[in-house]
């Protein structure tokens, strides 16, 4: 069983060294990796001991390349957040160390983008579809509205 647990923990090692990762998705691995149950608990101890194992660290990089790369906003990432089982107050930490500024950015950038590919001259239509837009990319609703006053769309 040594050997086992030796050669599980060695690849969940190398798993966690090519990008950062969370408990849950150390734990599909092992499950995907077909060792047994019993260490499971024992690797994730191990690979939190020797920190290659960070839910914060996971959560914060996690929401800042969501961010940037996905141009999601924070109800999305809190989601996914939650998908992957991770604590509130994890989650929380992670939400806040979004840059307000590059938050308000992204948002502007998208709106703008957005209205540009919108064909009508209905100007409520218009907004409705840039709300609807924003929302599936996981924005505030009052960010949203906030942003097109300020930008008299």
């Amino acid at each position: 069983m040594d050997k086992i647990l030796q050669q599980a923990l060695n690849k969940a090692k190398r798993y966690c060294s090519s990008k950062e990762v969370c408990e849950q998705d150390i734990l599909s691995k092992l499950i995907q990796w077909q060792i047994p149950q019993e260490l499971h608990s024992l690797i994730l101890q191990k690979l939190i001991e020797d920190n290659f194992l960070n839910n914060q660290r996971f959560a914060i990089c996690f929401a800042h390349d969501k961010l940037k790369f996905n141009n999601w906003g924070k109800i999305k990432i809190k989601y996914e957040l939650q998908l992957k089982k991770l604590p509130s107050d994890v989650i929380s930490i992670a939400l806040d160390s979004i840059d307000n500024e590059f938050y308000l950015e992204i948002a502007t950038k998208l709106i703008a983008s957005k209205f540009k590919t919108l064909k009508s001259d209905d100007k409520q239509q218009n907004q409705k579809k840039i709300i609807s837009f924003m929302y599936s990319k996981g924005f505030e609703y009052d960010i949203v509205m906030n942003l097109l006053k300020n930008l008299k769309l």
